[in-house]
């Protein structure tokens, strides 16, 4: 595989990710807490807006943290930090919203 081919998997799988964690944040959330008032189909698109936003800052962290993990000596450490890292961002997005 070229380095471009391979540059777009390795997007393909940031984006892949991002919306994978976010969404099983919020779902793991979801399960966690109780709904203190029915939700009104205004403050569905407020979350559905709300979560689209969420997803498209964690697929450009994605895309930052790549370009930058290449240059490292250690790239599987770096995606690990990375990985970690927007896990733990996505819960506590979920759990603030």
């Amino acid at each position: 595989m070229t380095e471009t081919g391979f540059g777009m998997v390795r997007n393909l799988i940031v984006v892949a990710y991002s919306v994978a964690i976010v969404l099983a944040a919020n779902w793991v959330v979801a399960r966690l807490k109780k709904p203190i008032t029915p939700y009104s189909r205004i403050s569905i698109a407020a979350a559905a807006v709300a979560t689209t936003l969420w997803i498209g800052i964690m697929v450009l962290a994605g895309l930052l943290a790549m370009r930058y993990i290449e240059r490292l000596s250690s790239p599987a450490a770096g995606t690990l930090v990375y990985a970690l890292t927007a896990a733990l961002l996505s819960l506590g997005h979920a759990f603030l919203y």
